[in-house]
């Protein structure tokens, strides 16, 4: 049995996670390694440590991909977001997800880069 992906911004274990956990494996978004310790980011040890099945989902991305519902949630695309454009994360009985080259942000909105 092939276990669900998630993107990091989709883990149900935490945000920014990434690796195995039992029923299902979360994989660092676009740009971003997974370090040996399971966490998501950036150069330095994320880099220097990284997994690389975890690691990067726009390059490697995995044969098993959730993409219907979590949770009994329906999932949208950010274009299709009930909620707005460019927003992501739960809205009661729906979610949206962010474009394989953003990630969500604590706030709800997908983007690039920093603050």
């Amino acid at each position: 049995m092939h276990k669900i992906f998630y993107t990091e911004s989709e883990c149900p274990k935490e945000a920014s996670r990434c690796g195995d956990f039992g029923d299902f494996k979360c994989k660092c978004n676009c740009g971003r390694d997974c370090s040996k310790f399971g966490w998501c980011g950036k150069g330095g040890l994320y880099s220097s440590t990284k997994q690389v099945e975890y690691s990067n989902w726009c390059v490697n991305r995995p044969e098993t991909v959730h993409k219907a519902k979590l949770d009994n949630k329906q999932v949208y695309e950010t274009k299709k977001c009930p909620a707005g454009k460019a927003r992501c994360g739960n809205f009661g009985d729906y979610s949206c997800k962010c474009g394989c080259e953003q990630q969500c942000s604590r706030w709800g909105w997908c983007g690039q880069g920093g603050l």
